[in-house]
């Protein structure tokens, strides 16, 4: 144990997250300890491919909130954020998406585009639960979990944005939650430049001679159009912040609201005062919020 300290004592203090095989076997051990169950579920392949394919930026971020819990993450997709909850801390990861496929070897590289970004690597989300006995996918709907099921940490990453009825699905988070419990998010916000998913996401994809591109760009998604594809009428609530704030608050208690302003990159430095002034209804800070992570804890009168 002597031995790991000082590499675990280095990554503490340098920005950034556990990369090398022998950084993720350090932190792994430190945060998991060496206890049987620890070695049995420890597989460096596995979190090589979730540290090479950028799973473990989100849970670094969030470790002080799942470290030594049991961690539901809604929405969880074709990804390996589990490897990454597991590697800061947490007792136990449970996935539950209504689309996952259990038997395909298909997760999504982050570092890639939104297309053509998914790649085999060997394993299935089934075979990963077979091999990690604290890391679970499950296919389904919140809706269909048991009564019995409960967590101390429910997590979304990207996600909330994407969720049609919202209310109804925040409305089962106090049922899975344990008293006290958590809900951790990261909330893309639809109001920023880029939040309409469509191209032009970033500077670098903007292309003045293409039209679709002017129908989303410099904020012309504020104003909204039945014409619109099904990835923005279908595939997103178009939430507002002070919206997202009142339901979370009716059944929680919020402790973190951090925004992120857009970045030059992001587009935040296309706001002009004629933009806001055709927009009066939202303000310059809403527009250049590029996406917030939220924390709040579950209210004594909510848990059931």
């Amino acid at each position: 144990m002597p031995r790991l300290l000082p590499i675990y004592i280095r990554w503490l203090w340098k920005p950034g997250f556990p990369e090398t095989e022998d950084e993720l076997r350090q932190v792994w051990f430190m945060n998991q300890g060496l206890s049987p169950s620890s070695f049995a579920d420890y597989c460096p392949e596995l979190l090589k491919t979730a540290a090479d394919f950028k799973y473990l930026k989100w849970p670094y971020k969030v470790r002080r909130h799942v470290k030594g819990r049991h961690v539901v993450d809604l929405g969880c997709g074709r990804g390996l954020h589990g490897l990454g909850y597991l590697l800061m801390g947490a007792r136990s990861y449970t996935g539950l998406d209504p689309i996952v496929d259990l038997d395909l070897d298909a997760f999504k590289d982050t570092r890639i585009a939104r297309v053509n970004n998914m790649k085999p690597i060997g394993w299935t989300p089934r075979k990963i639960s077979e091999r990690v006995k604290r890391l679970k996918y499950l296919k389904g709907e919140i809706a269909e979990l048991p009564e019995t099921a409960k967590w101390d940490v429910l997590v979304m990453h990207q996600v909330t944005e994407h969720l049609m009825e919202i209310e109804a699905v925040f409305e089962h988070f106090p049922r899975i939650l344990k008293p006290g419990g958590k809900l951790v998010f990261r909330h893309p916000n639809y109001y920023s430049w880029g939040g309409h998913h469509m191209l032009p996401r970033f500077l670098r994809d903007i292309r003045p001679e293409d039209p679709e591109q002017r129908r989303y760009m410099d904020w012309a998604h504020l104003v909204y159009d039945p014409n619109w594809p099904d990835t923005i009428l279908k595939e997103q609530n178009r939430i507002r912040l002070h919206e997202l704030r009142k339901v979370v608050e009716k059944d929680f208690v919020i402790e973190e609201w951090n925004p992120a302003v857009s970045s030059e990159e992001e587009g935040g430095g296309r706001l002009t005062p004629e933009i806001l002034a055709r927009h009066p209804e939202f303000t310059r800070e809403e527009l250049l919020t590029q996406s917030v992570i939220v924390v709040a804890r579950l209210k004594e009168a909510a848990s059931r």
